[in-house]
């Protein structure tokens, strides 16, 4: 009967995880030579945790939240950072808005191979 009481959570939890994937992130995640002609929306940094044990276990609500955040300040991108700092580290937001500007693709240098 335990089994039975500890399963039924974790069923309920599993299937409101799955609700929040279906969502897409509010931004699009790209690298700092992608923006370089976008205009600077804001700087977003973020929990500090220890690099040595791995990221701290708010991170990826971190990410959507600040997402969440830059695109109410009209950002389109973003890219994340660490700024490390001894043996602590701290993720840092980007945000830009691209709006208008033409992206340099991903594939520009490629050969064509």
């Amino acid at each position: 009967m335990k089994n039975i009481w500890l399963m039924v959570p974790l069923l309920a939890l599993t299937g409101c995880s799955m609700f929040l994937s279906g969502k897409p992130f509010p931004l699009e995640e790209t690298e700092p030579i992608m923006v370089r002609e976008c205009r600077k929306v804001g700087k977003f940094p973020g929990p500090v945790g220890y690099r040595f044990w791995g990221p701290p276990a708010v991170l990826a609500d971190f990410k959507w939240q600040t997402a969440e955040k830059a695109k109410q300040m009209g950002a389109t991108h973003i890219y994340w950072r660490e700024n490390p700092e001894g043996s602590e580290g701290e993720i840092v937001g980007y945000a830009f808005d691209c709006t208008g500007v033409v992206m340099p693709q991903g594939d520009e240098d490629d050969d064509g191979y």
